[in-house]
């Protein structure tokens, strides 16, 4: 199957979901391929002390991934915006004949003024190519799911940051905004971009789902942060509700895969991100 088919059945797959249709189940780790994967998205857990095994195996196996590996390498050469003119940007859309209209200047989005002053303080004057077309959708009065890919450095973690910064209530404190990321390195490296973005939003929180991390919770073990990113194990755990941390899908409004490619590769990935927007 080639990489555009497999954007395009994982979409119609996210479009099902969103309107109510049940999908079969996804194959176990050991049915996908063949490959003997770990098992660890498939187990059951009945109490902490598991969970915390669960999460330790994850954890270890998303370092030893050398394309997740290479991609957080990538992240940290292209610390710096770059300028793109002509670089290749392909958007797969819920519904490709809407009307995808660009923002020239960040004002243009209609953004929280100390969301703007955050962005300002990083370095973000103007919106790179992937933000220009991306942000409009993704922030607009009926946001819909969407597959961007860009080459590195051109601004896509921002694009994702600014429009689940948008998009959260910071007088709700429960977690409305989730992104996975294929290592606990990058998933930091994340969150540390977003905190610095919502430096002067205080009500605005951000949770690491990963092994040692503690998040902020209510009395009932929900997680109060409105925006988490994490390891798919992690964060798995969380959703299932079976351990300290709890994750409440009723206040989810923005689901976020970064690194998708590396995702979409990986079988293990892939079915616990299915399961997760299930």
């Amino acid at each position: 199957m080639a990489d555009n088919d497999k954007w395009k059945d994982f979409l119609a797959e996210i479009q099902a979901i969103d309107k109510g249709i049940t999908l079969p189940p996804p194959p176990t780790l050991q049915q996908a391929s063949g490959v003997n994967l770990r098992p660890i998205v498939v187990k059951s857990v009945s109490d902490s002390s598991t969970s915390s095994n669960i999460e330790e195996a994850v954890d270890k196996t998303d370092a030893e991934v050398s394309k997740a590996e290479k991609s957080y390498i990538n992240k940290l050469l292209s610390t710096k915006l770059v300028e793109t003119q002509a670089c290749d940007i392909e958007m797969l859309r819920e519904d490709p004949s809407s009307p995808l209209h660009s923002a020239k200047t960040f004002q243009d989005l209609d953004l929280d003024p100390r969301l703007l002053k955050g962005i300002a303080s990083l370095g973000y004057y103007k919106p790179s190519a992937i933000q220009e077309k991306a942000l409009p959708y993704l922030i607009g009065d009926r946001p819909r799911n969407m597959i961007a890919q860009a080459q590195s450095g051109t601004g896509k973690t921002a694009t994702f940051l600014l429009a689940m910064l948008s998009r959260a209530d910071a007088n709700l404190e429960r977690c409305q905004c989730l992104c996975l990321a294929p290592t606990r390195e990058l998933a930091m490296q994340i969150a540390n971009v977003g905190r610095e973005m919502a430096r002067f939003i205080p009500q605005i929180s951000f949770g690491l789902a990963i092994r040692g991390e503690v998040p902020e919770t209510d009395q009932d073990g929900n997680v109060k942060n409105q925006v988490v990113i994490g390891t798919a194990g992690t964060v798995s755990l969380w959703m299932r509700g079976t351990g300290a941390y709890h994750i409440d899908r009723m206040a989810l409004r923005m689901f976020v895969l970064d690194e998708a490619d590396i995702m979409m590769e990986e079988s293990g990935f892939l079915h616990i991100s299915k399961r997760i927007v299930q």
